[in-house]
């Protein structure tokens, strides 16, 4: 498990106001609070990714299953064969044979869901979900770091750099969120204006990018990755790595202000 210390001088922070330093805690308890969900997020992503590659990696278990899936198909398709019989309709013609297969097939799914056993497609997408909600908790992280530095001009000059070292970390963070929250223009091969992208070919790590070709939504390894409104296709890494990034810029913040009263240490 990977969890990410803070360390608060304080409880109260002596800044400008009592009103306005109450208001600047509450945007770095709230910064905090996202975070603590992209550490979530980390952690479920990582253990699912661990999950996902053992699968694959166990053949004897997938042959195994696949024998047994295979006889019970067998099984059931016999059972309907008699429940046709009974009921006088034709069992032999090539039509009804791959109706009898089809009708088997799904009542052999069914077990499976009723049982608990997840539809390959939707197992397949719940590392996505842990990488989506990454994504999303991060720019929430960067948004509200924009609005602190916006709504107060007269912040210590540490909370503005801390800010500009987050971006400078994670240039693409918004562009790569903007893509997951419009897909409905994305997913067409527009950008948020309506028009064609301009796709361009490249290279990220191993993965090569044609030219003209429209990727949403990749992993590879611990990298999403997604073409953005501009036709590139950019990664960000779900890691460790960029927690720490992330969990520096905001302790710097922390540390930017005087505080008084008891020291605390989160998480709680």
């Amino acid at each position: 498990m990977r969890v990410y210390e803070f360390k608060y001088p304080g409880s109260i922070i002596e800044f400008i106001n009592r009103d306005t330093d109450i208001k600047i805690l509450r945007y770095i308890n709230d910064i905090e609070n996202i975070f603590n969900e992209a550490a979530v997020s980390l952690n479920l992503f990582e253990l699912q990714l661990q999950r996902d590659e053992a699968e694959i990696a166990d053949f004897e278990t997938r042959k195994k299953n696949w024998f047994e899936q295979r006889d019970r198909v067998i099984e059931l398709t016999k059972k309907i064969e008699a429940q046709f019989l009974s009921e006088g309709k034709d069992t032999n013609s090539f039509e009804q044979r791959l109706l009898i297969q089809e009708i088997a097939e799904i009542e052999h799914k069914q077990e499976k869901w009723n049982s608990g056993v997840f539809p390959r497609s939707y197992q397949h997408k719940i590392v996505f979900i842990f990488a989506k909600s990454f994504v999303a908790a991060l720019d929430m992280i960067g948004k509200l770091l924009i609005q602190l530095c916006k709504e107060y001009n007269t912040l210590p000059a540490a909370v503005t750099n801390q800010k500009d070292d987050f971006f400078q970390a994670f240039p693409q963070l918004k562009d790569i969120r903007d893509s997951l929250q419009h897909h409905e223009h994305r997913g067409r091969g527009l950008d948020k204006n309506g028009k064609p992208l301009n796709l361009q070919p490249g290279k990220k790590g191993g993965f090569q990018v044609g030219a003209g070709s429209l990727i949403l939504n990749h992993l590879n390894g611990n990298k999403f990755g997604t073409t953005i409104n501009d036709g590139q296709f950019v990664e960000i890494e779900i890691s460790d790595q960029t927690m720490i990034i992330a969990q520096q810029c905001i302790q710097g913040i922390i540390d930017s202000f005087s505080w008084k009263g008891p020291t605390s240490h989160r998480p709680l």
